[in-house]
Formats: structure tokens, C-alpha cells, sequence
């Protein structure tokens, strides 16, 4: 994940831009349509955590790198499906029944059920290409236990390499930086430091 105290990430999102992209999904409606109907597959995704069991002969990290980019770069779920399926059947891949990580990724959090948390992370990804996941931890055990996203309008100036804030509307919440990562889909002018989303080039055109 890239560095949350790059200056320049930081500050990637921040513009008028950015915030005007946001807002247009309210007001365009086919902008509105695409988006959302999006957003809405992916959130109705089932989600699987696969153990990587190896293959005779060949390092375990190569046969990981080897699944990890096919399922990534295949698209079209049913075959997506498919390869995971053959991986499984072929002892390279094994599907866990439960994980932490799947149950952080499966539990709400107080404001959002698990749905609309995975809905927003992709949403701020189509609109502006970025978005800030918070890990909530367990007030007694301290283990990660839900996912907080945050569009990165919500980033507040005060943030720095020890720890995020975020600001929207009256509400505002504080994190270890450790415990807030990026996801951005790099714009290819400046992909260190600045983000892209779909709507940022579509919305002129709807």
C-alpha cells in the first residue's frame, strides 16, 4: 500500500475535483446508474480466503503469484469461478471455512452492515479512483475486527505520518496510521501521487 503520509497523497484527493465528482453521483442520474449498479455487484459478491497449498516441484510463492494474477485479471465472474474451481480440484488452492480476515471483511460496523461498507469502497474507487479503509478494533481483545472507508475528501489537514483523521459533516474520527490503508486505482500521469477514477472521466460526457 502506498505511504498514508506522502504529502502527495495526501493530498491527491483533496481538490475541488475531487469533491465535485463525488457530488455529481447525486446529481447526474446515468452517472448515478453505472456507478451504482456496479458498486452493487460487487458488494453482492461472495467472498472466499484460499490457503495457497503449493505444487510439486514448484515454489509456493510462484504458484501463489500464478492464481493471485489469473483470478485478478479475469473478469468475467463465472469463469473467475471456474479457475478457482480447477485450482481447488487440482490441490494448488485450498478454500478456508473461516478466517478472520473474512469475518472483518463480512461484519458491519456501527454506522453500515457489511454491504454497504464493500458498496462505498468500491463507489469511491469508480468515482475518484481512491478510498481509505480504517481497521475498528475490539475495544477489549484490540484485534482488528471491521472495516471503516472513507472517501479521501474526508482526509483532515491534521493527519500525519502517526495517525488519520477523518472529517464528515460534524463527525470526526481518529486512527493509528498503521491502521488505515489506501486503495487507489493510479492515475498513469502521476501514479505516485494522484488517483483516477471512472466518473472522473466520464462525467463530462453524461
Amino acid at each position: 500500500m502506498p505511504p498514508l503520509h506522502s504529502a502527495g497523497l495526501l493530498a491527491a484527493g483533496m481538490g475541488k475535483p475531487t469533491a465535485n465528482t463525488l457530488a455529481a453521483f447525486g446529481q447526474v442520474p446515468a452517472l448515478y446508474r453505472v456507478a451504482d449498479k456496479i458498486a452493487r455487484s460487487v458488494a453482492r459478491a461472495n467472498w472466499n480466503v484460499v490457503r495457497v497449498v503449493g505444487e510439486s516441484g514448484r515454489p509456493i510463492e510462484a504458484v501463489r503469484r500464478n492464481w493471485s494474477g489469473r483470478l485478478m485479471n479475469e473478469s468475467d465472474p463465472r469463469q473467475r469461478r471456474e479457475l478457482l474451481t480447477r485450482a481447488v480440484a487440482a490441490g494448488q488452492l485450498e478454500i478456508l471455512p473461516s478466517h478472520p480476515a473474512l469475518d472483518m471483511w463480512e461484519r458491519g460496523t456501527d454506522d453500515f452492515d457489511a454491504t454497504t461498507t464493500v458498496y462505498l469502497i468500491e463507489l469511491y474507487l469508480l468515482l475518484v479512483g481512491e478510498v481509505y479503509v480504517a481497521v475498528n478494533r475490539g475495544a477489549q481483545s484490540n484485534q482488528p475486527y471491521s472495516l471503516q472507508p472513507f472517501p479521501p475528501t474526508a482526509i483532515d489537514p491534521t493527519s500525519s505520518s502517526n495517525k488519520m483523521t477523518f472529517r464528515l459533516g460534524d463527525r470526526a474520527w481518529t486512527y493509528p496510521a498503521k491502521d488505515v490503508f489506501a486503495i487507489r486505482r493510479p492515475h498513469p500521469v502521476d501514479p505516485y501521487s494522484r488517483s483516477l477514477g471512472m466518473a472522473q472521466v466520464l462525467v463530462n460526457e453524461l
